[in-house]
């Protein structure tokens, strides 16, 4: 019995390891489509898409084993002959990231930055990335993402200058100007030059409805104190 009893110990332990395998790699699958999806939208490089592209395969590899599922199968067949491409650059990549009109999409993009920066930083402790390459995605990574917040508020200070909320579109216009220095600190000075001259127009154009907006609240600041100075006993 007691021979039996460690059989069937081994068997359960062995049976919870598969699961945690299967579920650890289900989410690396998961969370690996999710970055890729945005990939080019998002102008991932060479040295990302490797990573991303092998952590994928190495996943796919691990729940192909416990799975066999013809889904899972051709998944990673896909996924290594992208790798390979990729490995070997046979494969063009967008350079320019493309922000979508969508604010969905948006959204989803920001959650793949995310994400690919816990997966880099994971990979990194683990030694799996050199210190230059490390530096180099984090770099690009903080880049993409100062690039969503200024060109995401700058979309959304027009649209609110057109329905009138000027102070909504004030203070996301301050929140660009503060990260304009840091664009042209980077190597893009081109494009902040672009963001510089997109930021000086919508600015110009607040400020032209400003007075209007300084006088309505004059008058409605002084009709308030003269009915509070009415009220005094």
């Amino acid at each position: 019995m007691a021979v039996l009893s460690v059989v069937q110990q081994k068997k359960k332990q062995a049976l919870a390891e598969k699961r945690q395998a299967i579920a650890k790699s289900k989410a690396i699958v998961d969370e690996s489509e999710r970055i890729l999806e945005c990939a080019a939208e998002l102008a991932l490089d060479f040295p990302t898409m490797v990573l991303l592209n092998k952590r994928y395969v190495d996943a796919l590899s691990l729940l192909q084993k416990h799975q066999d599922e013809k889904s899972v199968a051709n998944k990673f067949a896909q996924a290594k002959e992208t790798l390979i491409q990729l490995e070997q650059r046979k494969v063009t990549l967008p350079t320019q990231m493309r922000l979508s009109d969508d604010d969905k999409q948006i959204v989803k993009m920001v959650q793949a930055l995310k994400r690919l920066k816990a997966v880099v930083n994971f990979e990194h402790n683990k030694s799996n990335l050199s210190q230059e390459v490390f530096g180099l995605i984090a770099q690009s990574i903080d880049q993409k993402q100062r690039r969503i917040n200024i060109e995401s508020s700058l979309t959304r200070a027009a649209s609110s200058m057109v329905i009138q909320q000027w102070g909504s579109a004030r203070h996301l216009l301050n929140n660009v100007s503060v990260q304009i220095p840091v664009l042209y600190s980077g190597e893009d000075k081109e494009y902040a030059a672009h963001i510089d001259q997109r930021y000086n127009q919508l600015r110009a154009q607040l400020e032209q409805s400003m007075p209007d907006i300084e006088i309505e609240i004059d008058e409605r600041d002084g009709e308030l104190e003269q009915l509070f100075n009415k009220r005094k006993w």
